[in-house]
């Protein structure tokens, strides 16, 4: 909503600027619009799209459960979870090779430990989709550091961890030790892995 309003004053006073004098007055003429009237609307429009892209909320809280090498649950004091997919990065999936050793290198990292989740969307699953970091660490590049994940953009662009992903590549870390199938690959072949079952009480049930 910020983003449209912001958007709409700056068309209006882009108008409004090029247009000059109103054509109603007495031997008015339009001018073209000023190049220094489409510079600033220009600016004011990038402007807007940084607000956009602005995370849309924040939160800290605590991890209850890894539901997988790239979802976590994070819980803010006496509140139920909240499941949270990590920006900027895809995991392999927990039926696929590579799947588990990723969701238990994200559990020895961050389980039980208190996190700050940095919003950018919510899914179609509903999951806030952020940044989450500890300690002041990116843990979504830590993981693709490692080798437990991709770094992935929309519309197949490379991502914000590419660097880091080159850098697990080189090293042969975690999935980049042998030649791994990326995950959208595998869902496209393969669809979602089942639903792992739930015995009893869990960490994301018991906090």
């Amino acid at each position: 909503m910020k983003f449209f309003q912001c958007l709409r004053l700056r068309a209006w006073r882009f108008v409004s600027t090029a247009q000059g004098p109103s054509p109603h007055a007495p031997h008015a003429t339009r001018p073209a619009p000023h190049p220094a009237a489409a510079t600033a609307w220009c600016r004011g429009l990038v402007a807007c799209l940084a607000l956009c892209a602005a995370p849309a909320w924040a939160m800290t809280g605590t991890v209850t459960h890894v539901g997988d090498g790239d979802t976590v649950y994070v819980r803010v004091g006496g509140g139920r979870p909240v499941a949270v997919r990590l920006h900027g990065l895809d995991a392999p999936e927990r039926c696929q090779d590579g799947g588990p050793a990723a969701t238990a290198a994200l559990a020895r990292r961050v389980h039980r430990r208190d996190v700050h989740v940095a919003a950018r969307a919510t899914d179609t699953y509903g999951r806030t989709v952020g940044v989450l970091t500890l300690d002041g660490e990116d843990i979504g590049e830590w993981l693709v550091r490692e080798g437990h994940a991709w770094s992935s953009g929309p519309r197949g662009a490379k991502g914000p961890y590419a660097a880091a992903e080159r850098s697990a590549r080189r090293r042969h870390a975690g999935i980049f030790a042998g030649d791994p199938q990326p995950p959208w690959v595998f869902r496209k072949a393969h669809g979602a892995c089942p639903r792992a079952p739930r015995r009893g009480r869990t960490s994301r049930d018991g906090g």
